[in-house]
C-alpha cells in the first residue's frame, strides 16, 4: 500500500528529523521551513512544536468558510 500526503505526489518522499541541538539548544523546523525555539531540552522542543501545530490548525479552521 502506498501512502502520500495531500499534496505530494510520490509515496517516497525523505523526511528527515524535526529536531535538531545547536550550541545545546534544542530547536524544530516546520514546513514552511523556519526555525522555531530555542528550548533547554528535546522534550521541550517537542512540546513546542506540538503547540505549533495545533496553533497552526486553528488557524486554519477559523479561515474556512463556513
Amino acid at each position: 500500500m502506498d501512502y502520500c500526503r495531500a499534496g505530494e505526489t510520490s509515496p517516497f518522499h525523505f523526511r528527515s528529523d524535526r529536531f535538531c541541538q545547536i550550541n545545546g539548544q534544542w530547536y524544530f523546523v516546520t514546513r514552511e521551513k523556519t526555525q522555531e525555539g530555542p528550548f533547554p531540552n528535546r522534550l521541550e522542543a517537542n512540546l513546542g512544536a506540538e503547540r505549533y501545530v495545533a496553533r497552526v490548525r486553528a488557524q486554519t479552521q477559523s479561515q474556512r468558510p463556513q
